[in-house]
């Protein structure tokens, strides 16, 4: 590379947050729902948006290179990729945006990195239990973490059902499964099962009034940790971006109970993004790793498939296969011995 690339690339790399404020200014401006009902000129959406004329067409124009919206004759419309920001869409991406609680603490990285342990406490002055005790207390902000799970589940949900032979299999349990959108996905392709989402009361209480799925699939109160609150007639059980948020002690426990719930035979489906053995590969493996630093217990990490196969075999699982994605998730698959 000559001077002006290198250059170039650390200008890129160093102002990227450009990009996602810009993104997060578009979704709260309702930018992209605007321009999803019908394209207009920057003079219109400015008026509909009470944004400046000048400022609105500079936005515009950072949204265009940056591939959400286009532009042909001085009129806007969403990109393919755009359009998921509105609130049209069939799984809106809109609560994909930088300004949320996680985005402080990356302040901190350099102490996190050197302490070896999360941030929330540095970054709001409160434990990462009481952030999550609150979120659960505000119908509305539990509703925009639901629904940003949701928006990655119906994309991951039509893979899993697409990857994985569900035959055999007829009670799915979901474990710490939200509102229900990932089992509702599968289900979906897989019309013939039925079974439970479980999770904790307060998100118990939002799937019960939200979930599309109640006919086959019924939300139950329950803790990951405590194997007597799992239904026990469940032959297939989904963990879905759960381990990585937690140490390999932690993860035994939850995989410990699930070994002891399921029939022998029984499947196990885990939904995580999977490093290679270098502990690298994709961009979205290698950050959330630092992220999980950030937000979760010591311990939380992105893991390796060697690692998984250790955790799995250890909790007495065998047959362990893996099914690469393009996408924030990869799939483990693995039965119980």
């Amino acid at each position: 590379m000559n001077k002006l690339q290198i250059l170039n690339k650390l200008n890129e790399l160093a102002f990227s947050y450009f990009n996602a404020q810009t993104l997060s200014a578009a979704c709260r401006l309702e930018v992209f729902t605007h321009l999803a009902e019908s394209p207009m000129d920057a003079d219109s959406l400015a008026r509909k948006t009470d944004i400046h004329p000048d400022g609105c067409e500079r936005l515009l124009e950072a949204l265009r290179v940056l591939g959400l919206v286009e532009r042909e004759n001085r009129q806007y419309r969403c990109s393919e990729v755009g359009l998921y920001m509105s609130e049209q869409a069939s799984a809106p991406m809109r609560l994909i945006q930088s300004d949320n609680y996680f985005y402080r603490m990356w302040e901190y990285l350099p102490d996190a990195l050197r302490e070896f342990s999360p941030r929330f406490q540095q970054a709001w002055g409160v434990s990462a239990q009481e952030i999550y005790q609150s979120i659960y207390a505000d119908p509305e902000r539990l509703q925009q973490f639901m629904q940003l799970m949701d928006s990655y589940n119906v994309c991951i949900g039509e893979e899993i059902a697409k990857h994985v032979d569900f035959s055999l299999s007829k009670v799915l349990l979901d474990v710490a499964g939200g509102s229900g959108s990932l089992a509702a996905e599968i289900g979906r392709v897989h019309e013939h099962l039925s079974g439970y989402i479980l999770d904790l009361p307060p998100v118990y209480e939002y799937s019960y009034q939200n979930s599309q799925v109640l006919d086959r699939f019924k939300p139950v109160v329950g803790d990951m940790y405590r194997s007597d609150t799992y239904p026990p007639d469940c032959d297939v059980i989904l963990l879905s971006w759960i381990l990585h948020n937690w140490s390999d002690d932690s993860c035994l426990k939850i995989l410990a109970n699930c070994h002891e719930v399921l029939p022998p035979g029984g499947m196990l489906l885990i939904s995580e993004k999977v490093l290679d053995d270098e502990r690298s590969g994709s961009w979205w493996g290698v950050m959330m790793s630092l992220q999980m630093l950030l937000a979760c217990e010591t311990g939380a990490k992105e893991r390796t498939e060697n690692e998984y196969r250790t955790l799995l075999s250890k909790a007495g699982f065998g047959d362990i296969f893996m099914v690469r994605l393009d996408a924030p998730r990869d799939i483990i698959v693995a039965y119980r011995q």
